[in-house]
C-alpha cells in the first residue's frame, strides 16, 4: 500500500488483491472423473472427457467431438480480513472458432467442505451443480448473487463463434446474502468453461485469466 504523508493525516493508496492470476505458463491439466476437495489450490484446470488442454501458454479445447463440450474447472482458496473488499474484477483474452459457443462460470463458496464430487460429463455448454450444498455456507454466481447454476442460461458470459478480444467486468458483491457481503466471507471461488458446438473444429483458446479486487483508491486517513 502506497501512503502519503499530508497535514493531518496520511492518503493511502489501497491496491487490488489478486485472487487468480493464471497465464497458464505453469498450469497444468488434471484428468480425472470427478472435480474432488483436494483439486483446491493446486494451479491446475480439472477435466474428464473433454481435449481441453494447454498449448503455447493457453488453455485450449479443439471443439470435434460432443464430448469437447464438457466442462472444465479451477477452484482456489480465497481468504481476506478486509472487509472493504465488496467489488471482484475477472478479465482473460479469448478466441472462439466459428460453429462454437464458449461459456464462463465464476462462483463464489463461503464455509468448509468435508468432501467434494463434482462431475464432468454434462454437455450443450452446461454443467453439474454438485458443488451446491457441499460447503457448510452459501454459494452465490458471481454476476448476480444468485444460486451456483451450471446452465448455460446462468453463465457470467458467453462468447460467439468467430469472435475474439478481451472480456473485462467488474461486479458487486456488498448486496449478497441480503447485504453487507464481503470477500472476507469468501472461501473459495470456482471458475469454469464449457462450451457447445457443431463438432467442425471450432477451436476455443483462453489466456490471462485475471480475478481480483479492484484498487481501493485514495483513503484519508487522520493521525
Amino acid at each position: 500500500m502506497l501512503a502519503l504523508a499530508v497535514m493531518g493525516g496520511v492518503l493511502s493508496y489501497g491496491g487490488g488483491l489478486v485472487l487468480v492470476e493464471d497465464d497458464f505458463s505453469t498450469t497444468s491439466i488434471h484428468i480425472d472423473n470427478r472435480f474432488n476437495l483436494w483439486d483446491i489450490d493446486r494451479n491446475w484446470w480439472v477435466r474428464r472427457n473433454a481435449a481441453w488442454s494447454i498449448s503455447g501458454e493457453q488453455l485450449t479445447n479443439p471443439a470435434l467431438v460432443a464430448t469437447d463440450e464438457e466442462v472444465t474447472h479451477r477452484m482456489d482458496s480465497v481468504t481476506s480480513t478486509d472487509a472493504s473488499r465488496t467489488k471482484i474484477t475477472v478479465s482473460f483474452d479469448y478466441s472462439v472458432g466459428a460453429g462454437t459457443t464458449l461459456y464462463y462460470f465464476a462462483h463464489l463458496f463461503t464455509g468448509t467442505a468435508s468432501s467434494l464430487s463434482g462431475r464432468f460429463t454434462a454437455q450443450n455448454g452446461s454443467f453439474y451443480q454438485d458443488f451446491g450444498g457441499a460447503f457448510s455456507g452459501p454459494e452465490y454466481r458471481l454476476q448476480d448473487g444468485g444460486a451456483i447454476s451450471g446452465s448455460p442460461a446462468n453463465a457470467l458470459a458467453s462468447f460467439a463463434g468467430g469472435t475474439s478480444g478481451a472480456f473485462a467486468q467488474t461486479f458487486d458483491i456488498s448486496g449478497f446474502g441480503g447485504g453487507g457481503f464481503c470477500l472476507t466471507n469468501v472461501t473459495y471461488i470456482l471458475n469454469s468453461f464449457t462450451s457447445n458446438h457443431d463438432t467442425t473444429g471450432g477451436v476455443i483458446s483462453i489466456d490471462n485469466l485475471h480475478v481480483a479486487t479492484p484498487p481501493l483508491g485514495m483513503v484519508f486517513v487522520v493521525k
